[in-house]
């Protein structure tokens, strides 16, 4: 498709001759991934800040070589019914109280757009919908139906974690095999662009495609960018979890572990950290035929954390091989820690920029975002003429981060 940017231009033209601002507003973007009980973080101040919400995640009906009898007794339910290669929401209680919830904040926040997400880590069914052009079309026609039943939805977001391969469930694919699931990668993304349109065109709304995707090499390599960038209305460059994607290059670990200690979402990519980094990412993609337009920045609202980190100060990473994984915290339950009462020590790394926490005693080693790291990233986009920022996952956050991001993408920010 290459009906989209001319269709947009055209528009932007029309705001200019009625003397109207074209400029469009900076990106402040969550994922709210719903783990059942209340919707607390959707009534938080803080969200009033938003403009898009991304709702995580809508799953896909057929199987995989990847399920296991556990996840098939689990998916069995909510597919019954549902035509393979489809996408549903299930009908139940839980998922009502959290489109209503999601309904309300709207009418609060009227310009706020709500995105509906597809896949996530550990989903494997992206290879399976791509193959073939019934299911392609299966995956399409009730991609249009859920827009068309559940009207609070306003697009759809393509989480394919990853095209190409190296994954949960597969190892990175051939050349020939990446080649191959690229082509039909961007069949796909025609194939949702062209009905998106179509719906447009009769109801006259806009309606967004947008996608989350990594920064890396092998990544980038997995899409054809320059085929199917103009059919996105958004990227949302997933510049975070780097400490695991060390473990995929060093020793083909692709079960998404925790890695060696060291940041997990840096800005800055430099030896230090062995070449990781947002900038890194951003580059990677904007060489792809990405424009730097649609790129918005990831943050992560929780924290990695290992034990018997073998860290000296100033140096990165943080313990070369040593160290185990402790666990993930959200910032919530980070803060909750009060871990400088405890004798950790509050750092920052000011090459990489980058925050962390160290215990000397344990060698414990957490990274996180925080509001310096939202300001250093948010200076980034203004700097790179990026869409703006977003950040996984809201609900891990008590409005303190959401307040930062929307402050660090402000045109007056310093």
């Amino acid at each position: 498709m290459r009906t989209r940017t001319a269709f947009f231009s055209a528009l932007c033209l029309g705001a200019t001759w009625l003397g109207l601002p074209a400029a469009a507003q900076p990106v402040i973007a969550t994922y709210y991934y719903p783990s059942g009980g209340t919707q607390a973080a959707l009534q938080r101040p803080s969200v009033q800040k938003l403009t898009h919400l991304i709702y995580s995640f809508v799953p896909v009906c057929g199987d995989s070589p990847a399920f296991d009898a556990e996840e098939k007794k689990v998916r069995d339910p909510i597919c019954a019914g549902v035509a393979d290669y489809a996408i549903t929401l299930p009908d139940t209680p839980q998922i009502r109280a959290e489109l209503t919830a999601i309904a309300e904040l709207k009418q609060r926040n009227p310009g706020l757009k709500i995105i509906a997400s597809v896949g996530g880590w550990g989903m494997p069914m992206y290879p399976e919908v791509v193959v073939a052009p019934e299911r392609r079309k299966a995956f399409t026609d009730s991609a249009v139906a859920l827009l068309t039943k559940y009207p609070v939805f306003d697009g759809l977001d393509i989480d394919w974690e990853y095209p190409g391969g190296g994954d949960e469930a597969r190892a990175p694919l051939s050349d020939a095999g990446r080649m191959q699931e690229a082509a039909d990668h961007r069949a796909l993304v025609e194939t949702l662009r062209g009905a998106f349109d179509g719906l447009e065109i009769q109801d006259g709304r806009e309606r967004l495609l947008t996608t989350a995707v990594a920064g890396y090499p092998r990544s980038v390599a997995g899409i054809d960018w320059k085929g199917v960038e103009d059919d996105f209305d958004l990227v949302f460059v997933m510049t975070y979890d780097f400490t695991p994607e060390k473990s995929f290059e060093r020793i083909g670990d692709y079960s998404g572990g925790g890695g060696w200690p060291g940041h997990h979402t840096n800005l800055v990519a430099g030896p230090s950290t062995e070449g990781y980094g947002s900038d890194a990412m951003i580059r990677n993609l904007a060489a792809a035929g990405v424009p730097k337009a649609k790129m918005v920045l990831g943050a992560g609202f929780y924290a990695r954390e290992w034990k018997n980190a073998h860290f000296e100060e100033g140096r990165f990473p943080a313990s070369g091989s040593s160290g185990e994984l402790a666990g993930m915290a959200s910032w919530t339950e980070v803060q909750a820690r009060e871990l400088e009462a405890k004798g950790w020590t509050a750092g920052y790394d000011e090459t990489a920029e980058a925050a962390y926490f160290h215990d000397p005693k344990t060698g414990g080693f957490l990274s996180l975002d925080t509001p310096r790291t939202l300001a250093a990233k948010g200076r980034y986009v203004q700097q790179e003429g990026l869409a703006g920022l977003f950040a996984w996952e809201l609900s891990q956050d008590d409005g303190t981060l959401v307040e930062a991001m929307a402050t660090a993408v402000a045109k007056d920010a310093d």
